[in-house]
């Protein structure tokens, strides 16, 4: 049976809500003391930052963001220079900021766990999707652009 996954976007927002839950609901142990949680807000921040910029040079090329529709147009430029998954790397800072801010041991494990979905699922697929529309201009530019970072 083929498991029909959610878009990125909602991924994040499950796995925000599974991390308050946990923490919530069994934090098992405390990991993080106050105020040392408060660090989870920089990486947070920078992954709202990060999917923002990334977003709007989609926009500006005039791309999708949908991970299953063909793109149109090759972004290499802002963050795209660092990270060939931009937008994944930055939610993925998302879940860890706030993983540290709960800071119990339970919601670490959902940022692990995202990040796995992300690189065996969307990742793999839209690579593909790249090399067949964009060739060697694709192959040229994820040798000298890291998968993440």
């Amino acid at each position: 049976m083929k498991i029909k996954w959610p878009m990125p976007p909602t991924l994040l927002c499950m796995a925000v809500a599974a991390m308050v839950a946990l923490h919530a609901l069994g934090p098992v142990m405390r990991l993080i003391p106050w105020p040392w949680r408060w660090a989870g807000v920089l990486p947070l921040i920078a992954g709202v930052i990060w999917n923002i910029w990334a977003d709007q040079l989609f926009k500006r090329h005039q791309t999708t963001v949908k991970p299953h529709l063909a793109p149109t147009s090759m972004v290499s430029s802002g963050p795209f220079a660092i990270s060939r998954n931009p937008m994944y790397l930055g939610m993925i800072a998302i879940t860890t900021g706030t993983a540290a801010l709960l800071g119990s041991l339970t919601p670490m494990i959902v940022p692990v766990v995202f990040a796995a979905i992300l690189a065996v699922k969307f990742v793999p697929m839209e690579e593909r999707s790249m090399e067949r529309t964009f060739g060697d201009v694709w192959r040229q530019y994820r040798q000298c652009v890291r998968r993440w970072l």
